[in-house]
């Protein structure tokens, strides 16, 4: 479908909040919303040659997961620097998580997390995932294995240095040890690779029956390689309120929302529940440590470009110090290391 066959006076910005962002809402002379991403932003005219590979990749990966089962918008068009998808309803999980009680985002993080499967499950039938996976497997585990030195490295600037009680500081390092363990031994697959909360779309609708439920939506496939699906969970669910002036950290798995994904992704999977607990609970843990790393920065005026969309920091430091002590899982290394994190009284200072 040619891209002339848009409305151009019905053109606004897909997040009103950003109005100089990549993405935007328009309506074809047909009646259908659309959303229209370009490779380049409007104040940014020369397009780059990743970002338009990126949108034909986007393209190619849309068109084969969809009909697959994936829960991915529908491709409409797609011509070099411009991709035409239909425009899906709802809001993104982060924005939910900003105005939803912890009670009440339990359902839509659920729906985020049966969605997540389904589009593991299509990604998987894809010729050569597999093989792909395999390919990048080192460099997926150097990668983990950099974020998690970092992310140990931040836990230890908050662990109190009065003389530990005997032989604990033995148990921590072992604990950290059993938690490499843990990442190193994760099961890969193929799938996007920009996971974060404003990348999933929730909306709340009602059957024809009157039943009531939430669907899932997942946006941004111009990126792909290797991931542990129980990772690309953590990321999906966590929600950091960016560019919103009272925007919060908020981590939306609970210990029952896990429990219930942990059995269906064994089922997906085979293997024990609790081997996707303990993934879960590792995978929070060490993304919870590297933002508080990034926080810290913001602090000490060494990340403009995170201070830019992150208002107040300080309480952002205090809601993610809250976030570590509160486990996923009741025992394990990331628990063991979570309740040492808790006692120290440097991990609840502003710096």
């Amino acid at each position: 479908m040619p891209l002339a066959a848009l409305d151009g006076a019905g053109l606004s910005p897909a997040d009103p909040r950003r109005p100089e962002g990549r993405v935007w809402r328009g309506t074809l002379t047909d009646g259908r919303e659309v959303a229209i991403k370009l490779a380049a932003r409007p104040d940014q005219p020369q397009e780059t040659a990743t970002a338009q590979d990126r949108l034909a990749l986007e393209a190619q990966v849309l068109a084969q997961v969809r009909p697959r089962g994936a829960p991915v918008p529908e491709l409409i068009a797609a011509e070099p620097g411009v991709l035409l998808t239909e425009w899906c309803a709802g809001a993104t999980l982060d924005d939910w998580s900003q105005c939803l009680s912890s009670t009440a985002r339990r359902a839509p993080v659920a729906a985020a997390g049966r969605g997540l499967l389904r589009l593991e499950a299509a990604f998987a039938q894809l010729p050569g995932a597999a093989a792909a996976v395999e390919r990048r497997r080192p460099a997926w585990l150097a990668a983990r294995r950099r974020e998690f030195c970092t992310a140990r490295e931040v836990a230890q600037r908050f662990i109190d240095q009065r003389p530990a009680p005997g032989g604990q500081e033995r148990t921590v390092a072992e604990e950290w040890e059993a938690l490499w363990a843990v990442v190193a031994a994760s099961r890969l697959t193929l799938g996007p690779l920009d996971v974060n909360a404003r990348n999933v779309l929730l909306e709340h609708y009602a059957s024809s029956g009157g039943r009531r439920g939430w669907r899932a939506t997942f946006l941004d496939m111009g990126a792909i390689g290797p991931d542990n699906p129980a990772r690309r969970l953590v990321h999906y669910t966590f929600a950091l309120g960016a560019w919103q002036p009272a925007g919060q950290c908020v981590r939306g798995l609970t210990p029952a929302v896990e429990r219930r994904w942990s059995c269906a992704a064994a089922a997906q999977w085979p293997s024990e529940p609790e081997l996707y607990v303990q993934q879960l609970d590792a995978y929070a843990l060490l993304a919870e440590l590297l933002l508080l790393g990034q926080v810290q920065a913001v602090l000490a005026g060494k990340r403009p470009d995170l201070a830019a969309a992150w208002s107040a920091p300080a309480e952002r430091w205090r809601q993610v110090a809250r976030i570590v002590r509160r486990p996923l899982a009741g025992h394990g290394a990331a628990h063991t290391i979570r309740r040492v994190l808790a006692a120290s009284d440097r991990l609840y200072s502003v710096v």
